[in-house]
């Protein structure tokens, strides 16, 4: 597995200056302008996080290590881990012969990997394909499969400060980052480390922006933005990314600094991504994500039921 950065979209907003505090007056700054090191601490930051989703040696999706309360699992999309027409391809199995849930952890070869009779898998119930709800978190227990994530990657706290994260993730400001691992970018590699064979996974944060938001009942959306060029380079479909998490990236700069002196503040946890929309006379192909909303209040409420 090798993370990269790629840009999807053109433009972001960020505050004005740290002396002035203004994010209701924010600047207008391009992706293509960012410094290579805020770049870089994305790419690190949402890379403590992310992993690919593998049901036995078939990549299904990507998702992202949180905590809610004292569990912690991995929050994908409801589709990753309920296949819509292959049995073969569903988390929920259990039974005989055992199935595994396998992920990857770094840039060498290895298998790590916990039978699904083990897991825990709690889903939102999807209504339709377009809007969901489409959003599942699988439970870890403890096991060498849970120590060995935690010995390489982080869980994000999603139950700390919900409110807070909730509202800073509706402003409009700073840049989306979506993590997923498309599959028209896996490729086979050589043997190494004792195996036979290998397969390869490239991450990526692709960093783009909302051009849209909206609420339908109790769930909201964003549909992020691709340009045309940038689906183009991905062979039009971004199957793979769905689960994978939309971070937004706050930007701060020293008032009276000029372009190109912006750093990374912090990021927050936005939403998750699991319907693509490739209508190619619209001015963008799009990706639909479930909020802060739904994620914030429907799921943690969700899986505090189920496991209370």
């Amino acid at each position: 597995m090798t993370q990269r950065v790629t840009q999807l979209a053109d433009s972001l907003r960020c505050p004005k200056g740290l002396n002035e505090m203004a994010y209701d007056d924010p600047i207008r700054v391009k992706l293509a302008d960012l410094p290579d090191s805020v770049v870089e601490d994305v790419r690190r930051q949402t890379g403590d996080y992310v992993v690919p989703i593998i049901i036995d040696y078939t990549p299904r999706g990507t998702g992202t290590l949180v905590q809610i309360d004292n569990s912690v699992g991995i929050l994908t999309a409801e589709h990753v881990v309920r296949h819509p027409s292959n049995p073969k391809l569903r988390l929920a199995w259990t039974g005989h012969p055992e199935r595994f849930l396998r992920t990857a952890l770094g840039p060498f070869a290895h298998d790590i990997s916990i039978p699904t009779n083990a897991l825990q898998i709690i889903t939102s119930a999807r209504d339709t394909d377009q809007y969901g709800p489409d959003l599942a978190f699988v439970v870890l227990p403890a096991s060498p499969f849970l120590g060995e994530i935690k010995a390489r990657k982080s869980f994000y706290n999603l139950s700390l400060k919900i409110e807070e994260r909730k509202t800073e993730a509706l402003k409009d400001l700073g840049f989306f980052a979506l993590c997923g691992f498309p599959a028209v970018k896996n490729f086979g590699g050589s043997a190494e480390f004792g195996f036979t064979f290998t397969q390869g996974l490239y991450g990526y944060s692709m960093l783009t922006g909302s051009e849209n938001y909206e609420i339908k009942g109790k769930w909201d959306y964003f549909e992020i933005g691709v340009s045309q060029q940038s689906a183009n380079e991905f062979e039009r479909t971004f199957g793979g990314v769905s689960g994978g998490a939309v971070w937004r990236c706050l930007l701060k700069r020293e008032a009276k600094a000029p372009i190109g002196s912006e750093y990374l503040d912090h990021l927050t946890f936005a939403g998750v991504a699991f319907y693509e929309m490739d209508d190619q006379s619209q001015p963008r192909f799009y990706i639909r994500a479930h909020g802060p909303k739904s994620v914030y209040e429907n799921l943690i409420s969700l899986v505090r039921k189920e496991l209370s």
